[in-house]
């Protein structure tokens, strides 16, 4: 019988066991759950079930049993994976599950021993590591060879939230069963936050003044658009209109109507993220909400209370309703390779994402977000053109101009750049919103920004 983990206690005894058998298992179920999410549960379950084949050896279990020597126990399983399935992506997230993920390298001129997936697949085959592996009493399942993605982005954001799946499944699998329940878990579903935040707002619909009437038609159709169809959506609305709890309303709504798992506030302003954090504590729960930032304590430390551990937990891989966080942390987890990064990458998938001051992003990146989120999740985008024709109709007002005209100019010059927005004014003293929160098709487009997609 070949062992995955022991659990030892204070004095160095084993206390219990973990069959390779039973992690391979466990982890394969939890790897198929998230990579389901979007459509590769077949391939999730497959490098679950032989990312850690090469524990099936005597010199691992020498390493395992009596502290011997470390032995390399994630090639065997991707030499199987690319010799059986002809799958390379999922090869490298077996080889790189502890490591990080390998440059694919070249397959003609890369040799043995090299640090490059080919070069540790040739070594692999070369030395007969998988040949050295005993049974691990899983069967395998039978899939067809792999065809080859002739979109590269898209083949490596692919393999990254495989990847992700993976490491995450791996982490959860192994924690569970070296430490037991830790408190992971437990978030109210999102049906039951839509019903809080309608609770919430319920006072609001009877205004009593013009700005408030604003903000209520403003916040319904937010909660009307919600129903529609997944895509890609944009939200213009002025300062003071209401727009953190009107994107939130859109936000639950859409996930309960489209059965998604979580809303993901991604904000350039950590500022922002503690305003736009705490009003939604204040209305989900705070046990619903991560406020994920550099800013922010995480303490997973014997003795800490519930709370904090749960919410350090949450951080690790975004296992919760509600994410509020950076640009810089999503960016940093999108395109890295290592798995304490990209462990939470899964979660994105059948989640809404709402960029807010999203016109401050590159076009570069923009394009890349556009591509390698394609057919995965649904982006809500916010912007801040609003705000300036604001500005210049108080500018227009001083300089005895015309405000609507004013600000047209203003919303015409911005929009070559941007999202269209609709702003229109009554009079010199009154501002009404037309809010345009309209579906736009995801692909890109080469002779404008990506922002502007036609």
């Amino acid at each position: 019988m070949y062992y995955a983990h022991i659990r030892w206690d204070d004095r160095g005894a084993a206390i219990a066991s973990q069959t390779v058998a039973e992690h391979l298992s466990g982890t394969a179920a939890l790897s198929r759950a998230f990579a389901e999410a979007f459509g590769a549960g077949d391939d999730g379950e497959l490098i679950g079930l032989l990312h850690d084949l090469g524990k099936c050896t005597d010199g691992f279990q020498n390493r395992l049993l009596r502290d011997g020597p470390r032995v390399d126990h994630a090639t065997a399983g991707a030499v199987a994976c690319s010799k059986y399935y002809g799958r390379f992506e999922d090869a490298a997230c077996i080889a790189g599950h502890h490591s990080g993920l390998p440059d694919f390298g070249n397959v003609r001129t890369d040799c043995a021993g090299d640090a490059t997936l080919y070069g540790r697949l040739k070594k692999g085959i070369a030395e007969q590591y998988l040949e050295s592996c005993g049974e691990s009493g899983m069967t395998l399942p039978d899939l067809p060879r792999a065809a080859a993605q002739p979109d590269r982005l898209c083949a490596s954001f692919r393999t990254r939230m495989l990847y992700s799946c993976l490491v995450d499944a791996d982490f959860l699998d192994t924690e569970h069963f070296m430490d037991g329940d830790r408190g992971r878990g437990g978030y109210d579903d999102i049906p039951t936050l839509l019903a809080r935040l309608e609770k919430y707002i319920a006072p609001w619909q009877n205004p009593q003044n013009e700005l408030n009437r604003l903000r209520c038609d403003i916040l319904n159709t937010c909660l009307e658009a919600g129903a529609k169809a997944k895509g890609l959506y944009t939200l213009t609305v002025p300062t003071g209109g209401g727009k953190t709890v009107a994107s939130l309303a859109f936000a639950l709504r859409h996930a309960a109507v489209h059965g998604m798992q979580r809303v993901i506030y991604v904000i350039p302003y950590t500022s922002i993220i503690e305003q736009n954090a705490a009003v939604f504590r204040d209305i989900l729960g705070a046990a619903n909400v991560l406020e994920h930032h550099c800013g922010v304590q995480l303490d997973l430390s014997d003795g800490a209370p519930p709370e904090e551990v749960r919410r350090a937990l949450a951080a690790e891989n975004w296992d919760i309703p509600v994410v509020v966080t950076t640009a810089v942390q999503l960016f940093e987890s999108l395109y890295a390779n290592r798995s304490s990064r990209c462990r939470k990458l899964h979660n994105l998938a059948n989640s809404v994402i709402v960029f807010d001051e999203y016109e401050i992003i590159g076009l570069n990146l923009k394009s890349q977000l556009n591509q390698g989120f394609r057919g995965l999740v649904l982006f809500l985008l916010t912007l801040k053109i609003a705000d300036k024709a604001i500005h210049r109709r108080q500018y227009a007002q001083n300089r005895n101009l015309s405000a609507e005209r004013g600000a047209a100019s203003l919303c015409s010059a911005s929009t070559r750049h941007t999202l269209p927005t609709y702003i229109s004014f009554r009079r010199s003293t009154e501002l009404s919103a037309r809010v345009d929160l309209h579906r736009l098709p995801l692909r890109h487009s080469t002779h404008v920004p990506v922002a502007r997609a036609a």
